[in-house]
């Protein structure tokens, strides 16, 4: 019976939330990081610890936040901060909302701009090779090492070409090289070299499209394609592409500092034309929680995209 009271309330919270949101998503986001960050949910007892409450309504905001960094790439970070704000408050009153009629408890979330951090997202948001002046060439460039919390591909199976595309991570000590090699339309692999070995996985487009998510090492389009991804090095110096004229699609990279290797993004860029632009990486942000029997406040930065070897 309490299964099926939390059922039916994360499809109560899941419905209140979509209908509070206004932002979309663009195609480039679509992949299982937001399965995993969704999975969360409220039940309708005051018996579930603050701490648990506190989890469900934490990877809450950390879908809402990530919808914002990647639904647009022309605005500044305070920008992206306002926008952040606003759907982090329509999120506090729909969770607030949900809870009080379910369990007589309330929650609310705030977001804090001036308190939160920043990372940089190099985007490519419509279809084109994967160049930038040259075909070999490095998104993001050599220097400080940094943590990288987004890396995906979204490959146009038809145009792309049969000659492979390199896409390789290093931290200057190890790195892990990947090559996406076209045997057909409806037939990649994707060879890997890494710390941890070397290894070739077949992969299927669905749909015209073959969706990598390169830093974790699998296929949002074909479950069977699994990878050594980027996630084995806890930081990285550089990122660079080669055969970059090969490959036709999109992509986006994140990583928890700027890189200049692009321009930054503005509204006259072309969606073909790599850029870069700010993202929320860290989410300083209040949770509170009161109830007859629970009073909880918790202060905390919320990393949006995972860190390290996660």
């Amino acid at each position: 019976m309490v299964a099926r009271q939390d059922r039916a309330q994360l499809l109560f919270v899941g419905a209140i939330v979509l209908a509070f949101l206004v932002v979309g998503i663009a195609v480039v986001v679509n992949t299982t990081l937001f399965v995993e960050n969704t999975q969360t949910g409220t039940t309708g007892s005051q018996s579930r610890s603050p701490g648990t409450i506190d989890n469900e309504v934490t990877g809450s905001l950390r879908t809402v936040v990530l919808r914002v960094n990647h639904q647009t790439r022309n605005h500044s970070a305070t920008e992206i901060g306002i926008y952040a704000n606003n759907n982090v408050t329509r999120l506090s009153t729909a969770l607030g909302e949900s809870y009080a009629a379910s369990s007589s408890l309330s929650v609310s979330v705030n977001y804090r701009n001036t308190s939160s951090r920043f990372g940089s997202r190099v985007v490519q948001t419509g279809d084109s090779t994967f160049e930038n002046v040259s075909p070999d060439w490095t998104p993001v460039t050599g220097g400080s090492q940094r943590e990288l919390g987004w890396f995906v591909v979204n490959l146009n199976a038809t145009e792309s070409q049969d000659d492979p595309f390199h896409a390789s991570a290093s931290n200057g000590t190890d790195s892990v090289n990947l090559t996406i090699d076209k045997v057909s339309d409806t037939e990649f692999w994707v060879n890997t070299s890494s710390p941890t070995g070397s290894d070739s996985v077949r992969c299927q487009p669905r749909g015209g499209r073959l969706f990598l998510d390169l830093r974790r090492g699998r296929s949002v389009t074909d479950d069977n394609c699994r990878f050594n991804g980027t996630s084995e090095l806890n930081t990285v110096s550089q990122v660079n592409f080669a055969g970059g004229d090969n490959a036709v699609g999109k992509y986006a990279i994140v990583t928890n500092s700027s890189s200049a290797s692009v321009p930054a993004c503005k509204t006259t860029t072309s969606r073909t034309e790599p850029c870069h632009a700010p993202v929320v990486w860290t989410a300083n942000t209040t949770v509170s929680v009161v109830g007859s029997k629970v009073q909880y406040e918790s202060d905390k930065n919320v990393t949006i995209y995972p860190s390290g070897g996660q």
